[in-house]
């Protein structure tokens, strides 16, 4: 199985169509996968999948960190101004 991890230019390069199978397929999605998918998305301007990610996160039980709200806050000021 792939990992978002081991294949980080997946998301950054803006392939989220394979980050999002890898994603799907990972059964145990840590904090830092989910930064990454939440940054991937809102940094080739997907915000509002990033916001839903975000929410997806909170209701999995992934606490979120300083990371993720200032990436979440970036995204939500892109989203509000379009």
């Amino acid at each position: 199985m792939e990992s978002l991890r081991i294949r980080p230019n997946v998301v950054t390069c803006g392939n989220l169509v394979k980050a999002l199978a890898i994603f799907d397929d990972t059964p145990k999605i840590s904090l830092i996968i989910w930064t990454a998918m939440i940054g991937g998305y809102g940094l080739h301007g997907q915000g509002e999948i990033a916001l839903d990610l975000f929410d997806e996160m909170i209701s999995s039980g992934v606490q979120p960190d300083r990371t993720v709200y200032v990436s979440v806050t970036f995204y939500l000021r892109l989203v509000m101004q379009a």
